[in-house]
């Protein structure tokens, strides 16, 4: 009678020890899918934040560099200004209107007035931003 209580016991150990050993299977399994899933998607949120990155900074350089050649225009231009004045001293000029605006200038006024998103803005949505100011 002992041989069979010992048998029973040990056939009810091999199947808790199976059991126990089908949820650990399927516990790391679930990690492991989990932590997977994690980590594709910090890489695509990294990756993204980038790129967004990228394409502002090169925006940004883009238009610091036109208003560089802008500004230097402007300069060269500043004698011939004096000169016309000094010819037509009486002459109004009126400014232009803010549509005629290079983009450029569009962008320094906002930056002036701390628009948000101005880097990633068109011309036309420079000038309603400038509007709405």
């Amino acid at each position: 009678m002992n041989t069979v209580i010992s048998r029973r016991i040990a056939t009810d150990v091999g199947n808790d020890a199976g059991r126990q050993r089908g949820r650990f299977i399927s516990t790391a399994s679930t990690a492991l899918s989990t932590t997977a899933s994690q980590a594709r998607s910090a890489i695509e949120r990294t990756s993204s934040t980038a790129q967004c990155t990228s394409k502002e900074t090169i925006g940004q350089a883009k238009a610091q560099s036109k208003l560089t050649g802008q500004a230097a225009q402007r300069s060269a231009a500043a004698p011939t200004d004096v000169a016309a004045g000094a010819v037509e001293p009486d002459g109004e000029r009126s400014p232009p209107a803010i549509d005629d605006w290079s983009k450029a200038d569009l962008y320094e006024r906002a930056q002036e007035l701390a628009i948000d998103g101005r880097s990633s803005m068109s011309k036309r949505e420079l000038v309603r931003a400038l509007r709405s100011a």
